[in-house]
């Protein structure tokens, strides 16, 4: 996700600031509740409460970025249904998480 986010911000125009780094969300999230600066997080990753630690979530305008998100396995592999089942779980999950922010 970080060569994605940093490939939006520099067409934009931002520039790198290679003094503030992170590999957590929450440690992104606490950066910029401390006034560090500004991050890109992942819509499923917005908590329920919006206005906590004094975070103000911006939705992008049109176009939205997006990802595509595979679970992949071995076509022949004995736990194909399996992973069908947990496809079909994580789907109807994300549906309904993002249908909250709607």
């Amino acid at each position: 996700m970080r060569d994605q986010s940093l490939g939006f911000c520099f067409t934009a125009g931002a520039i790198e600031d290679n003094s503030f780094q992170a590999t957590s969300l929450e440690t992104l999230r606490h950066m910029v509740s401390a006034d560090n600066g500004l991050t890109l997080i992942p819509q499923l990753a917005i908590p329920t409460n919006r206005h906590q630690d004094g975070i103000k979530y911006i939705p992008f305008n049109n176009p939205q970025p997006f990802r595509n998100i595979a679970l992949l396995s071995r076509k022949n592999s004995v736990r194909n249904i399996c992973f069908e089942q947990l496809a079909k779980l994580i789907n109807d999950t994300v549906a309904l998480k993002l249908a909250q922010y709607c």
